[in-house]
């Protein structure tokens, strides 16, 4: 979905055009990072994935990490993830453009929503494609190490997904919460940018 043309976007693509001299938004960048990275999951993650398994011993993971305690260990583990990632964002959070794009652009009375939305957009679809990327590589691997059955795969990218929003709105949090104005509730997150 295309955000409608406002004042906002159009003195905005006037200041892109100055400062970094694109008529277009170039995101070939991060299609080339995607490509890798599925080239990588599929080489070195699933079969890393599938021996660090087979090593653990299948019939013990799967006698001891099924029911409650593989529910609770993963709550933890998400737990202790999204509470990273919060931290981490008072440092470097999702949202980091250029050096003069921040200069120039990000501190003028243009609408920060507006005015950050590309770097947000990626920051948000590398969080989920990561989470993705890494919950079928962890749910290949047990289905080929034989823990489970291969329908686990489906979950796995389904929860990877998932916790890789929420870490991508923790990160944008923690971010947020040290702006000198503006909004900082959650509500930055879910709006429309």
């Amino acid at each position: 979905l295309e955000a409608p043309t406002t004042p906002d976007s159009e003195l905005l693509g006037d200041a892109r055009r100055i400062i970094t001299g694109e008529d277009h938004q170039g995101e070939g960048n991060a299609l080339y990072v995607v490509y890798v990275a599925v080239i990588a999951a599929g080489a070195y993650g699933v079969p890393a994935s599938q021996q660090f398994f087979r090593f653990l011993d299948p019939a013990w993971m799967a006698q001891h990490l099924t029911g409650v305690r593989g529910l609770a260990a993963g709550v933890v583990v998400a737990a202790a993830l999204l509470g990273l990632a919060f931290r981490a964002g008072s440092f470097r959070g999702p949202v980091v453009p250029d050096l003069p794009y921040l200069d120039h652009v990000a501190s003028s009375p243009l609408d920060r929503a507006v005015v950050l939305r590309r770097w947000w957009r990626l920051g948000l679809l590398g969080a989920v494609f990561g989470g993705l990327l890494i919950g079928l590589i962890v749910g290949a691997g047990l289905a080929i190490a034989a823990v489970t059955s291969a329908v686990v795969i489906i979950p796995a990218v389904v929860i990877g997904s998932v916790l890789g929003l929420l870490v991508a709105g923790a990160w944008l949090q923690g971010q947020v919460r040290t702006w000198p104005d503006g909004d900082r509730g959650w509500g930055v997150f879910l709006r429309r940018c």
